[in-house]
């Protein structure tokens, strides 16, 4: 018999609210810490397909009636944000709602701007939500420190201004990601932010090498994503120089991420920049997914080897070296057995003591074993010799070869002289039957 542990009072209580929350009015008469208890159950829905509690427009009016830190309105499709967030004002929840989280909804400019009713609101997520052009932050004097527009399409860049305001001197994340209409001009306002120290743009795929421009007067970032940024790719005719790019003016990154920008280090500014620069708080550098070559491999641990990115300790070169013909000392290899030779350059703590994460694969990414891929120091390789050029040589026929040759009269003289093995012996006799044999039939 299967023994089944019976639910304590908590369980029991969080059960017969959450089945029937349509019933109440107000959290006036539970206790706050039930109330926090039934807030985190309906956020963190257990059954497939894990969506969260559909809120009414009556059960979540019963939030402004509680004081809660955090309340998680994801996906909430069918819920009247304007109305909920015009009647949150002077409830306990105005006083103490700290994060917020409206992504997958149909919020719009309208009640963005209501936002003001929650003065001490200073996380704010709005993932997805594409009716947003930016215009509601003009009323919103909140003090942002993390802020979350994730694929917010229709955002508009000129309207960041109006969080300068509130969040100028706080906001420390700011996530643009999937923001399509940002443009390289949009970027000056990050370097008003005067603490902002995150800042993810990746997939926004109008913002080129002019970025740069307006990023490098931000002095206090120092996480910088800028993946599938397709045209930092293409050349930068405003920069020929090396030395010239903006990007030599951000020493004090820490955190750089340029995968998938389908980076080619012979025809790219960028990436020259960084094959020639100075960053010594670099920890983590990411280009994955790109067309690099040998050269920027060779510049890349020349700097290491003299000290000038002395705090990297996680370099992803994943499906980004080309590296078609490359000479070691055991002869000529292809770029998929280059990869452990590479990996032992990197590995070397003569000259980086702190590597830790080492990821490195040819475009057709081969196994790595997980010795090979954490790694507690980094390289710096010695400029390879090149291999020589090919020379003809004479096709010899395989019939003809004199070491085919030389082989197969070994193996006859071998046959010939060596004994014949002995021929083994007999099998031993059958026993004989205890019986006696039946008589034969009359």
């Amino acid at each position: 018999m299967e023994h089944v542990s019976m639910p304590n009072l908590v369980d029991l209580c969080l059960s017969v609210i959450t089945q029937s929350l349509h019933t109440y009015t107000s959290f006036a008469s539970v206790p706050a810490d039930i109330v926090a208890l039934i807030v985190e159950e309906l956020n963190t829905p257990t059954q497939p397909p894990h969506t969260p509690y559909t809120y009414t427009q009556q059960t979540a009016k019963l939030l402004h009636t509680v004081a809660l830190p955090r309340v998680d309105l994801i996906r909430q499709e069918d819920l009247d944000l304007v109305t909920w967030l015009r009647d949150i004002k002077g409830t306990p929840l105005a006083g103490s709602l700290l994060q917020l989280d409206l992504s997958d909804t149909h919020i719009n400019d309208q009640g963005l701007a209501l936002l003001s009713h929650v003065p001490r609101l200073k996380h704010l997520a709005l993932r997805n939500c594409n009716k947003i052009q930016g215009n509601g932050f003009n009323k919103v004097t909140c003090k942002f420190e993390f802020l979350n527009l994730r694929n917010c399409t229709m955002l508009r860049g000129r309207h960041l201004v109006s969080l300068l305001p509130g969040s100028k001197d706080s906001l420390t994340t700011l996530i643009l990601s999937g923001c399509t209409r940002l443009k390289d001009e949009d970027m000056h306002i990050m370097a008003q932010f005067a603490r902002l120290r995150s800042l993810r743009l990746s997939h926004c795929d109008k913002l080129g090498h002019r970025a740069f421009v307006h990023l490098s007067k931000a002095q206090s970032l120092h996480t910088l994503s800028m993946a599938h940024c397709f045209l930092l790719g293409t050349p930068a005719p405003e920069f020929p120089d090396d030395a010239t790019h903006p990007l030599l003016s951000m020493p004090q990154l820490q955190h750089l991420n340029l995968s998938f920008c389908f980076l080619h280090d012979r025809s790219l500014p960028l990436l020259r920049a960084i094959a020639k620069g100075s960053f010594m708080r670099l920890i983590s550098l990411k280009i994955k997914q790109n067309s690099l070559s040998r050269g920027f491999f060779l510049s890349l641990c020349s700097l290491c080897s003299q000290g000038m990115m002395p705090a990297l300790s996680v370099i992803d070169l994943s499906s980004s070296l080309a590296l078609p013909h490359v000479a070691s000392s055991t002869g000529n290899v292809s770029a998929g057995s280059m990869i452990p030779f590479i990996i032992q350059h990197l590995s070397s703590p003569t000259y980086h003591p702190f590597m830790s994460s080492i990821k490195i694969s040819s475009h057709k990414p081969a196994p790595l074993s997980p010795s090979a891929i954490a790694i507690p120091t980094i390289p710096l390789a010695l400029p390879l010799p090149l291999a020589p050029a090919p020379t003809a040589r004479r096709r010899t026929s395989i019939r003809n070869s004199p070491r085919l040759l030389a082989a197969s009269r070994a193996l006859v003289s071998m046959s010939t002289s060596a004994p014949a093995p002995p021929p083994p012996p007999p099998p031993p006799p059958l026993p004989q039957c205890p019986f006696p044999p039946p008589p034969p039939p009359p």
